[in-house]
C-alpha cells in the first residue's frame, strides 16, 4: 500500500477519534468532575448536607460508661438511637477499660497512641494485641473485650445505635474511687 494513502487514513481516523470524544458526554462529565475535584473545602462546608470537623475545634466530654479519665465526642449519629454512630475516644497513658461488651458488632480504628486489646471476661495484660495508629479491630457482637492504653490514645469507633456498653464484672466499672460519680 502506498505510504501517503495509509498517512493519510491515519489523519482522517485520528480526526474522526477526537471528534467524536469532543461531543461525548461521558468526557464533558469527566471533565466537570476534574473542575469540581477542585473546589474548595469552603465550598462544600457551605452546603447543607457536608459536615467538616477541625481536630482543633472538637469538644471531649467525660465518658460517663467507662471509669473516670476517658472522654468522649460524637462525630456522626446519635448514639442513643437505632442507626450509623461514629464517635472517637481519647484515653491518657495508662488507662485501663474494664471488660465490657456491646449488642452491636464494636469497630474502631486506632487514631493516635497505643491500644492494648484484649478479648475475654477477665482483665489480662498479657494477653492483649498491641494496636497502633492506622489498626483496625473488629469484634462480634456481645464479645467481651479489655484494654489499656500506652501514651494518650484515640480510637475512633464505628457503629450502630443504640451504642451500649456493658461491663462484664460491674465491680470493675464502679470501684469505690469512681462510687462518687
Amino acid at each position: 500500500m502506498n505510504v501517503r494513502l495509509v498517512m493519510l487514513l491515519g489523519f482522517v481516523f485520528a480526526g474522526a477519534l477526537s471528534t467524536t470524544a469532543a461531543f461525548d458526554p461521558s468526557a464533558i462529565s469527566t471533565r466537570q468532575a476534574r473542575v469540581d475535584a477542585q473546589k474548595s473545602a469552603t465550598h462544600y462546608a457551605a452546603h447543607s448536607h457536608t459536615r467538616i470537623f477541625r481536630a482543633s475545634s472538637l469538644t471531649w466530654q467525660p465518658e460517663k460508661s467507662l471509669p473516670p479519665g476517658a472522654e468522649s465526642l460524637v462525630l456522626e449519629g446519635d448514639p442513643s438511637k437505632p442507626g450509623l454512630v461514629i464517635l472517637r475516644l481519647k484515653m491518657p497513658d495508662g488507662y485501663r477499660v474494664p471488660p465490657v461488651w456491646h449488642p452491636a458488632a464494636d469497630r474502631f480504628t486506632v487514631l493516635s497512641g497505643t491500644y492494648h486489646l484484649g478479648v475475654g471476661a477477665k482483665f489480662d495484660k498479657t494477653k492483649t494485641v498491641a494496636l497502633s495508629a492506622g489498626d483496625f479491630a473488629w469484634l462480634s457482637p456481645a464479645a467481651p473485650h479489655y484494654g489499656w492504653c500506652t501514651g494518650e490514645t484515640v480510637l475512633e469507633i464505628t457503629g450502630l445505635g443504640p451504642f451500649i456498653t456493658n461491663p462484664v464484672n460491674s465491680r470493675e466499672v464502679l470501684a469505690p474511687k469512681h462510687a462518687e460519680r
